[in-house]
């Protein structure tokens, strides 16, 4: 299929990679939303920006709402208040990554001939 990132093992091998790496560093939600953002990254073009935009949106907005709304005390556990946004920055962080590696310069490469245009 012509734009799909998983043609061949180097493609599935870097699909798995990616998956356990932020597995370990951003989580199973992590893990799992990469999963799904390789698969599209083929097919949705859009799909980087937007998810970044949304993610990021996520992971902060909460902090300036609460913050503002309850004006928590300054102190060397203030950020502890907001460990439950980390998933939604490791996703931003995520599709950039898998944005990058399988629709940009890192993409891996088929053969010259085999469809592929870039060559």
């Amino acid at each position: 299929m012509a734009g799909d990132p998983l043609v061949d093992r180097s493609g599935w091998a870097l699909a798995a990679t990616l998956i356990v790496l932020f597995a370990v560093v951003g989580g199973i939600v992590t893990a799992i939303f990469v999963g799904f953002s390789i698969a599209a990254a083929g097919r949705v073009r859009h799909l980087a920006p937007i998810v970044v935009l949304a993610s990021g949106f996520l992971a902060s907005a909460p902090v300036v709402v609460l913050e503002w709304y309850r004006d928590y005390s300054d102190g060397p556990d203030w950020p502890s208040r907001f460990a439950w946004t980390t998933p939604f920055a490791w996703i931003a962080v995520a599709t950039v990554v898998v944005a990058m590696v399988f629709r940009g310069p890192l993409r891996p490469r088929r053969e010259a001939g085999r469809g592929d245009p870039a060559g």
